[in-house]
């Protein structure tokens, strides 16, 4: 097995368990939300007047906070997939591969500039050039 193959194995399983990891936090968030959903539409629960000393007061501090972890573990399940996603669409990269890049850069630039091409420069102003220097 070839290293390129290896480290995108490697990538591959990297990428799936984050996944996996944000989809089960998916999963935890909405068990955590449920009860807070299910008094949504009840405004008389939400505004209610109730001290934090209140059997009442506790409960529904208790709904509360687990919604906002819900939330919590919504936004980071969400970040998960973002990084999922961008260390898939950044691939893997072996030894060599930049030197590749920036040939295929020269290459590009030597279609557009060569000996006794007209350029112009900010500084110099207008110009000829004479040679390429790699």
């Amino acid at each position: 097995m070839d290293i390129r193959a290896y480290r995108q194995n490697k990538l591959n399983k990297k990428i799936q368990r984050l996944r996996s990891k944000a989809e089960r936090l998916e999963k935890i968030a909405a068990g955590k939300q449920a009860a807070f959903n299910v008094h949504r539409g009840d405004i008389a629960f939400l505004t209610q007047p109730a001290s934090l000393a209140s059997s009442f007061g506790k409960q529904r501090q208790r709904i509360v906070d687990k919604y906002d972890k819900g939330i919590e573990l919504q936004i980071e399940a969400q970040k998960l997939r973002e990084k999922a996603d961008w260390v898939e669409k950044r691939g893997v990269s072996v030894k060599g591969d930049a030197e590749a890049k920036r040939q295929r850069g020269r290459e590009q630039q030597d279609k557009l500039i060569s000996v006794g091409s007209k350029v112009y420069d900010f500084a110099y102003g207008a110009g000829e050039v004479i040679r390429l220097l790699y």
